[in-house]
């Protein structure tokens, strides 16, 4: 009797644990969503920035759907009022930033069969626009601190890395290779402005890839963190502009950059998650990720509301993709072009 009780209490614990690792169904009204602007379907990317009166939203169609691209600012007393500050049929842009009444990005587009990649600004929100010439035949990455730019590509297939002032007249290389680099990518800027964060890699084949801080004074690498052979940065959405993520194998390695790296989470995603956005809430637990669906092909948002441990899909009647947004700001777009913020119920 007493090994039956014994058998009986190991199955029932058995139970609660592997309960304990399922799923946990998160309730969709938890997320308050107001609808803020409609852009044109099928977008690849976009992005929100704050403005004054309201927002400022970039978005993109991919090459492979015909391109086109534009810049909208959206009143915030009227969702319905948007004005068009840029708009291309055929092109694509990257690289939004946004400083002030400053607007920059990168627009890509063919011409006589050739990828030409062009950076694009305005100093008055928009009214104007101007070209800023650089050394590069084609532009990857551009960031923008304080009153420097920076610019990552290539010149007939080779890898460069360029700084200006913010008239953008006059480059100087930043040399790689003599870091012995064989290959760097630019990816984002440190809250403070005193750092670059790249990603680069020692091996012609682009294995061993390192994280990097480059210092924008002093003009010098710092190896910080080893990445493996295919890792995939991620910017994550979040009011701690501090944070910094990579993704490798399902792992989500999160960051804190102040003058050097600290891990502060690593979270292992269920099994075939394609992510491609990250929503961190440091106000909650809550956690968000984009999904690329590969079987359906469908864009799809899974939620955690313990940091990471435990996953859900976001039931939703619209099928919605996470938007990223420099200034924390939770939003989400349908397969329609309807734009939501999101406010999370305590």
């Amino acid at each position: 009797m007493m090994n039956r009780i014994k058998i009986f209490i190991l199955i029932f614990s058995c139970m609660i644990i592997a309960g304990c690792h399922q799923h946990t169904a998160f309730n969709p009204a938890n997320i308050e969503l107001t609808k803020i602007a409609k852009i044109p379907n099928n977008i690849e990317f976009c992005q929100i920035d704050s403005v004054s009166d309201g927002y400022l939203i970039s978005y993109s169609r991919s090459f492979a759907k015909g391109g086109g691209c534009g810049v909208i600012k959206v009143i915030n007393s009227d969702a319905n009022i948007n004005i068009s500050l840029y708009e291309s049929d055929s092109s694509t842009i990257s690289s939004i930033d946004v400083d002030g009444n400053n607007i920059f990005f990168i627009r890509n587009d063919f011409s006589e069969k050739k990828l030409r990649t062009l950076l694009f600004s305005s100093q008055d929100l928009g009214r104007n626009w101007t070209v800023i010439n650089t050394p590069l035949g084609t532009i990857r990455k551009f960031l923008k601190v304080d009153d420097f730019l920076y610019v990552e590509g290539s010149i007939e297939g080779t890898g460069r890395f360029f700084k200006s002032s913010g008239t953008g007249n006059f480059w100087v290389e930043i040399n790689t290779l003599e870091e012995g680099f064989k290959s760097l990518y630019l990816l984002n800027k440190s809250s403070s402005g005193a750092h670059l964060v790249c990603m680069g890699s020692y091996s012609f084949n682009q294995g061993d890839n390192r994280g990097l801080l480059f210092n924008t004074e002093r003009k010098t690498f710092k190896s910080i963190v080893n990445l493996g052979d295919n890792p995939i940065y991620l910017k994550p959405t979040s009011k701690d502009t501090k944070l910094h993520a990579f993704l490798e194998g399902g792992v989500i390695m999160i960051y804190s950059l102040e003058n050097d790296f600290h891990l502060q989470n690593k979270i292992t995603l269920p099994d075939d998650l394609n992510i491609t956005n990250l929503y961190i809430d440091v106000e909650s637990d809550l956690m968000a990720v984009s999904n690329r669906n590969v079987k359906n092909r469908a864009n799809e948002i899974w939620i955690s509301f313990d940091k990471g441990q435990h996953w859900a899909p976001y039931e939703h009647e619209d099928s919605l993709n996470l938007i990223s947004s420099s200034f924390g700001a939770l939003f989400m777009i349908d397969v329609d072009g309807n734009i939501y913020r999101g406010n999370i119920k305590k």
